[in-house]
């Protein structure tokens, strides 16, 4: 099968459950997307498609209310991307500490990491601690693979948990 028909299929499922759960897919698709790439700038143009009003007969709603398209659904769009993926940061973060290096070396594989990436990585973190997390959340793909090796790394979690709402608000 192309790559083009897997991201074609992705994207469709994406849009399909933004458009049917609005704010709810945002918020889940957002935490998850802060561990796993879980294509959160599809999902975020498409949420905002849907606050504009591109799509008739969509609406982006709250606990059964409507918010107005225009400003109002796009703020509740983008509140619903930025706390979910700041939620969904913390638990990645929290995951990295508990788990620790030992972590990440028997489950690295499935990240791409290995014991050179790994010392590569802390060796970054020691470094560029808080621009490494703020302007890791502003680069695609990056972004889903901060949390867990910040909390590996013990990037203290106010500063972390900051940077990151701030970075993924942007």
């Amino acid at each position: 099968m192309p790559v083009a028909s897997i991201i074609s299929g992705i994207t469709d499922a994406l849009t399909a459950v933004v458009g049917d759960y609005g704010l709810y897919a945002v918020f889940l698709l957002m935490a998850l997307d802060a561990v796993f790439p879980a294509a959160s700038e599809a999902v975020m143009v498409y949420g905002g498609a849907i606050a504009a009003g591109a799509f008739p007969g969509q609406d982006v709603q709250l606990f059964g209310w409507t918010l107005e398209p225009g400003l109002e659904a796009y703020l509740g769009i983008a509140l619903a991307g930025t706390i979910g993926y700041t939620l969904g940061a913390m638990g990645g973060w929290w995951i990295g500490l508990r788990g620790g290096r030992p972590y990440l070396e028997r489950h690295g594989r499935w990240l791409h990491l290995n014991a050179e990436k790994l010392d590569k990585a802390d060796r970054w973190f020691e470094r560029w601690e808080d621009w490494a997390v703020f302007l890791g959340r502003l680069t695609p793909l990056v972004r889903s693979f901060v949390s867990i090796p910040a909390g590996v790394f013990e990037v203290p979690f106010r500063r972390y948990t900051i940077l990151t709402f701030f970075g993924s608000a942007i």
